[in-house]
């Protein structure tokens, strides 16, 4: 059962949520902002992150269930052990648990407004898996906005004390601004990418149900190309990020590590032609996003 609901969850990608802002945490706020000045305490932070998590997870259980009948004809994806009203159960606990969490949130810290954020979230995500991610490119989109959303819900967090600091050090407010921005555009773009390949791999099975995404409505040339021009987007930011570095030894472990593995992923993306090779592109973006974390943090 707890294995079976792990699969539903997406439990990698939750945990990869869950490291990212506890680290996006401790590299840009805890070491620039003293704790006594931190209205959001520690504990009130995980708990933020943990109800990111259900969201997230909230979004995966109703995705299964409008995709329940396609999953079952596709020999890429991992079938869920559960029924419909299995899954529409779980997700309806997901949303009930994270609502309680978000009210708690708002009521203790007087973040009135930013409550609406919940609900909308939760509306959205599922629109788009009841009828966003059968429209081209939108669904896409609206996919990546949300994974690079986890970026920005840290700076949102603490946004009074980085308001403080801008007036306090403006030097100091802009570099976390700036390292902020430049993970939410490559998170983006990469996802935005990630998303279009796997629109190219399950296209037969969304031709099949009716299903007008990316790769139906455009086929799968065009839906490449688009891909690709992400892709290309990424390199010139991520060169206009490496220059903006000082120091000469990280310029080099920026391109050996973000820059090259970008070329060669462009390169087998013009290449790729089999359901294979999209599958495996669309988890090589996956471990670019890791990367591209990785150095922002140890940078």
């Amino acid at each position: 059962m707890v294995s079976t609901l792990l699969i539903a969850f997406r439990w990698k990608n939750l945990v990869l949520i869950f490291i990212t802002q506890i680290l996006l945490y401790y590299k840009f706020i805890h070491n620039t902002i003293s704790f006594e000045r931190q209205s959001l305490s520690l504990v009130d932070f995980l708990l933020l992150v943990f109800t990111t998590c259900i969201v997230c997870a909230s979004g995966n259980v109703i995705n299964d269930y409008y995709d329940y009948q396609a999953d079952r004809t596709n020999s890429l994806k991992v079938k869920s052990s559960f029924t419909r009203k299995q899954l529409i159960t779980v997700y309806f606990l997901l949303v009930i648990v994270g609502a309680v969490f978000a009210v708690y949130l708002s009521f203790r810290y007087g973040f009135y407004n930013s409550f609406l954020l919940y609900p909308l979230t939760v509306f959205f995500l599922w629109l788009y898996s009841y009828r966003l991610k059968c429209v081209a490119i939108l669904g896409n989109v609206l996919i990546a906005i949300f994974t690079g959303a986890v970026v920005l819900l840290v700076p949102y967090a603490y946004w009074n004390e980085l308001t403080i600091l801008r007036m306090i050090d403006p030097a100091m407010w802009f570099q976390l601004i700036h390292a902020f921005l430049h993970l939410f555009i490559f998170t983006f773009l990469l996802n935005f990418y990630r998303e279009i390949y796997k629109d190219i791999e399950d296209r037969t099975q969304d031709e099949m149900n009716q299903c007008r995404s990316t790769a139906v409505a455009l086929g799968v040339p065009r839906a490449k190309q688009i891909a690709i021009m992400m892709l290309l987007f990424f390199a010139i930011v991520a060169l206009f990020y490496m220059y903006s570095l000082h120091s000469m030894n990280m310029k080099i472990v920026f391109s050996i590590f973000l820059l090259l593995p970008t070329i060669f992923l462009i390169y087998f993306s013009i290449k790729s032609s089999t359901d294979k090779e999209f599958h495996q592109l669309s988890q090589y973006a996956k471990i670019m996003m890791a990367l591209g974390l990785i150095f922002v943090l140890l940078n």
